[in-house]
């Protein structure tokens, strides 16, 4: 069985390793597309999760560098 393609607000904080607050600021803010179930919970897909954590590990590898 295959990885689910939503996450939810606290699995994506987990997989990033920011808070929920901060993945909740993203969505706000266009940064982090998410969209609301039908019970109005937030959920965020795999693939632009995955983005931006390959982002913060380049950014965290690049400043580790200098």
């Amino acid at each position: 069985m295959g990885e689910a393609e939503f996450l939810s607000t606290s699995e994506v904080a987990r997989l990033v390793g920011v808070s929920g607050d901060t993945v909740r600021y993203w969505a706000r803010n266009g940064l982090l597309p998410a969209m609301q179930s039908a019970g109005g919970i937030r959920l965020y897909r795999r693939r632009d999760v995955e983005k931006i954590r390959n982002e913060r590990i380049k950014r965290d590898r690049k400043s580790r560098a200098s």
